[in-house]
């Protein structure tokens, strides 16, 4: 139940003004769009100079065709958690990535305003998601992943900080909200004429997602609408992501190890090499194919 009189935070109000200009909406058509609130009232709030009535900023969020994701984190605060959480796993120091994990579900956890409950919910669940990924062990539960998945199951449109934090909280996401979004996500991609490296990255993070939940048919399903869309012929690395996914389909359907270690073997770039081969070893242990 929401309390009575209660205000979103005045710090929401400059980062909503980013969204807003972007979209090139004026304050004056805003506030007739929602019609309980005037443009001296909004102006004040996106200077940051007062906070503003929850009611009015639902309307917002629903005039505007946002969500609450893309208002409460920066594309740079997102992208200076996940340089911190990638440096640690990329150095499979599994004790630093359990320290930023805890760290963040304690701030989460401790968050009393709606603003920082989300905005440490989805910090926590991208440090969770590499931990998880490299240790095996699981920080969250059931409340945690719900809460999680209401966040994004209510997205009707994919912008760039979206796209971001899909990418990097898969593996905490149950299987049908992986699907779901993914398929959103191309769909919305499908008639783009060049599509980023981003969405790339983000559907074939799903596909992997899908197949160590031993969803094969389902991460099919996402390759096939992945390979449907139009990346820059410079986007190798999509490409040979593209390879790999198929090739780890592959084995799972035939059992054999050959073609997928002779892909492997084929790769220059030892980082690419070491990590997938990590990638490929964590399939083989979930489909339990044996050597082939």
């Amino acid at each position: 139940m929401k309390r009575r009189n209660a205000k979103i935070d005045k710090i929401v109000g400059p980062k909503f003004k980013e969204i807003r200009k972007e979209a090139n909406v004026s304050l004056k058509e805003l506030a007739q769009k929602v019609g309980v609130v005037s443009t001296s009232t909004l102006s004040r709030w996106e200077r940051g100079e007062e906070g503003l009535p929850v009611e009015i900023f639902e309307k917002l969020l629903t005039s505007m065709n946002i969500s609450y994701n893309e208002i409460i984190t920066s594309e740079v605060d997102i992208k200076q958690v996940i340089a911190k959480i990638e440096f640690a796993y990329q150095e499979n120091d599994i004790n630093e990535l359990k320290k930023l994990s805890l760290c963040l579900l304690d701030k989460y956890q401790q968050s009393r305003d709606e603003f920082s409950k989300v905005e440490y919910l989805l910090k926590s669940a991208m440090a969770m998601n590499y931990y998880l990924d490299l240790s095996g062990k699981d920080l969250s539960d059931i409340k945690y992943k719900v809460t999680l998945a209401k966040q994004f199951n209510n997205i009707r449109h994919w912008f760039k900080k979206e796209i971001i934090l899909f990418a990097n909280v898969q593996l905490l996401l149950d299987e049908d909200s992986v699907y779901k979004l993914s398929r959103s996500l191309a769909s919305e991609m499908y008639d783009k004429k060049l599509v980023s490296v981003l969405v790339g990255n983000t559907l074939i993070n799903a596909v992997f997602a899908l197949l160590k939940e031993k969803q094969p048919d389902k991460a099919r399903v996402i390759l096939n609408a992945t390979c449907q869309l139009n990346f820059s012929q410079n986007d190798l690395l999509t490409k040979v992501r593209i390879k790999f996914m198929k090739a780890l389909l592959n084995y799972i359907d035939t059992g054999k190890e050959y073609p997928i270690r002779q892909f492997l073997d084929s790769l220059e770039d030892g980082h690419l090499k070491e990590s997938w081969i990590f990638a490929f070893l964590q399939i083989k242990n979930i489909y339990n194919h044996g050597n082939n």
